[in-house]
């Protein structure tokens, strides 16, 4: 290769890395070189605040499964956003401040405690759930409106203890689902000891949109 042609390359690379388009003399090109961060030089505070128990929003669109108390306790950790992630193991959040969580496609909570003693914690929308495996995963909350949007019925596996001491347990919160459902959720096993607290989605769009 010509030392034309490989100066040529060397300016196209340069350019990938920068993103800048100007053409590059032989002397601008050892400066332009040393001004690309490499990955020492990436953005850690992310990472330190984890560390440091410092975290107040977290999103993730890469994970599916959570690992039993993935934030346990993280007391700083206000927001989170999984888009992916499907299942949740017991006490990821546990006795935390969380007050917004975003789990699009979760599917199951095969969990214990999984929001217990989150008391900021007041409104949960769960497009996809489809089954909550375990004890008191809301208890302990402030959770007022629970908004479960799947077409066929979310299987509750357990009773009082999911919501133990929260509004929708003391009757003044409640469950939003499908209005073809909510007799048979009224009726079900489990679901019946909160039967006073179903509505129907469709009625109120200024909750459930």
């Amino acid at each position: 290769m010509a030392l034309i042609n490989k100066l040529n390359a060397i300016g196209d690379a340069i350019r990938e890395k920068t993103g800048k388009t100007d053409l590059l003399t032989l002397e601008q090109m050892p400066i332009e070189i040393a001004a690309i961060e490499t990955g020492g030089g990436a953005d850690t505070s992310m990472e330190d605040s984890l560390i440091e128990g410092t975290l107040t929003e977290y999103s993730n669109d890469r994970v599916t499964i959570f690992k039993t108390q993935a934030f346990n306790g993280m007391s700083s950790l206000v927001s989170i956003s999984f888009p992916n992630v499907i299942k949740i193991e017991s006490g990821s959040f546990a006795w935390g401040n969380l007050t917004n969580i975003h789990f699009p496609k979760l599917q199951e909570m095969n969990s214990l405690f999984l929001f217990n003693q989150c008391s900021n914690l007041t409104y949960a929308d769960f497009p996809a759930l489809k089954k909550i495996n375990g004890g008191s995963d809301f208890a302990n909350t402030g959770l007022a409106t629970l908004i479960l949007r799947n077409p066929t019925m979310c299987i509750l596996s357990s009773g009082t203890s999911t919501f133990n001491n929260t509004p929708i347990a003391n009757g003044t919160g409640y469950i939003y689902v499908p209005a073809a459902l909510i007799e048979e959720y009224k009726a079900a096993t489990n679901w019946v000891t909160y039967a006073a607290q179903f509505r129907a989605i469709e009625d109120y769009p200024d909750i459930c949109g």
